[in-house]
């Protein structure tokens, strides 16, 4: 019976550093903490949270009003768990972050879920993620989400740690005239190391 793992680090190809894979069966760790929202406040519904609100357990809403969605039955269905966040509050254009363990010059990978409220009637919703002196923003289109199928679409986003604790924002990124009662939908955010 042969098993070979790899227990170093890197291998030198041609001169060249290559990242040693990752053992079959093991997952990177996920730095973010309760990133499918599940753990904080009780919400029925929809439970507004405002600026300053540390409510979600990990997060700090960071500016306007953003509100915590909880399935029920087949409506407002989760990407992971049974909540989501709407980053346009009751009414707000809202955000959350969360401080990480990075360590500088390495290389991250954060992940999310994202849909948009289809009880307003925007035709695209954006959202932006913000780390290490960077951003980006993310768009999708409305088109045929409805609040018992919400199409959450995975996005991705790298960005290079410039110190030991990184702050993660995820934000609305709508323009201030878009309708402040529903905008970005955001579940099941995650952060890997990946060099």
């Amino acid at each position: 019976m042969k098993s070979t793992f790899l227990i170093c680090s890197a291998l030198f190809v041609g001169g060249l550093a290559v990242a040693a894979p990752v053992p079959k069966g093991v997952k990177p760790t996920n730095l973010v903490a309760n990133g499918s929202f599940e753990n904080g406040i009780e919400a029925d519904l929809s439970k507004p949270l405002d600026k300053g609100s540390t409510a979600l357990e990990g997060w700090t809403v960071t500016r306007g009003q953003i509100d915590v969605n909880t399935q029920v039955g087949e409506d407002w269905k989760a990407a992971d768990g049974k909540r989501s966040l709407d980053l346009h509050g009751s009414p707000g254009f809202g955000g959350v972050e969360q401080s990480i363990p990075t360590t500088v010059g390495r290389k991250y990978r954060v992940t999310f879920k994202m849909s948009g409220n289809p009880g307003v009637a925007h035709h695209k919703v954006q959202l932006g993620v913000r780390a290490a002196g960077r951003d980006k923003q993310f768009e999708i289109t409305m088109e045929g989400r409805t609040y018992k199928d919400l199409k959450w679409e995975e996005k991705s986003w790298d960005f290079t740690a410039t110190e030991a604790t990184t702050v993660l924002e995820l934000h609305t990124a709508m323009p201030t005239t878009a309708n402040a009662f529903g905008g970005p939908l955001l579940d099941d955010v995650k952060v890997f190391r990946i060099d």
